[in-house]
């Protein structure tokens, strides 16, 4: 009896969508517990291809350090060619942390020479200061090729802030879709706002979003599921997750309802995606209003 091949007739690993996702954003050092390889393990979960391209290393608790524009230069030369030989159906970049303006101009030049579709996940934690030179070239010369905007209300709140059109704190969910028509005037062509809201005493967590876009209005969800496990922090896998729907072909509504529901998916079974999670809510939850 013959034994099934690893691979398909193009060369991807048998169960592995036609896609691919290239990821760019900061690596975790030897923990690689964070950052993009996390994101890419996010991605194959999803049974799409990743190629992880490092804008920058950093291990938890210690100085970020930009990766050389000469060596950046070279990954990324490396995952077009890779892109170009798996010929896939969908090449999606996903850009996380990119926080030197050098790297930012860089990917900026790469993006402008190619049709790809773009999902850039606004990361808090590597978040520029507004009014940085990063953050204003990350607004100006990344935004503008997004496909999708994927960030929460903090993140937004500094992105309008670097341009110019700050905004009071949202109240409820109308703010919040105000908030996310704003971004598009920033270039990108559809926003996600994203938050959530873990309840230790019920032990549910409850995943929001906002999806702005081309359409009329603005449409709202809200998924709550059972957490035993007090998982947080599994929404960080959504920017990856809805990459890795756009790289299997679907549209972007779709990506996004789909990426909510695999994230919901993996809190009800208590995973946490990388060690930006934990066990216990350590962020500052936004109370919806009545």
């Amino acid at each position: 009896m013959s034994s099934l091949s690893a691979v398909d007739t193009e060369g991807r690993p048998n169960g592995m969508s036609p896609g691919l996702v290239l990821v760019f954003g900061c690596e975790a050092g030897p923990t690689r517990s964070f950052g993009v390889e996390a994101d890419k393990r996010a991605i194959i979960s999803q049974h799409v291809s990743a190629t992880t391209v490092a804008t920058a290393t950093a291990a938890r608790g210690q100085a970020i350090v930009p990766t050389l524009p000469s060596l950046l230069q070279d990954q990324i030369a490396a995952a077009v060619s890779q892109s170009e030989i798996s010929k896939p159906g969908h090449v999606v970049t996903k850009i996380g942390a990119v926080l030197e303006p050098v790297a930012i101009q860089i990917l900026s030049n790469m993006l402008s020479n190619r049709e790809w579709t773009c999902v850039v996940d606004m990361e808090e934690e590597r978040l520029p200061a507004s009014h940085s030179e990063a953050m204003t070239q990350f607004r100006t010369l990344i935004l503008p090729h997004a496909t999708v905007l994927c960030t929460s209300v903090d993140e937004a709140l500094a992105l309008l802030d670097d341009a110019g059109a700050p905004v009071p704190h949202p109240r409820g969910i109308p703010d919040i879709q105000l908030i996310g028509i704003a971004l598009r005037h920033l270039g990108p062509e559809y926003v996600v706002i994203k938050q959530e809201f873990l309840d230790e005493d019920e032990q549910t967590t409850t995943l929001l979003y906002v999806l702005c876009g081309p359409q009329e209005k603005p449409t709202y969800d809200r998924l709550r599921c059972a957490n035993p496990g007090l998982v947080v922090g599994a929404s960080f896998s959504i920017p990856s997750a809805i990459a890795a729907r756009l790289a299997k072909g679907d549209d972007v509504p779709e990506a996004v309802s789909a990426a909510f529901e695999h994230v919901k998916s993996m809190i009800e079974r208590g995973m946490i995606p990388d060690d930006r999670g934990s066990k216990k809510s350590d962020i500052c939850i936004y109370q919806e209003s009545s």
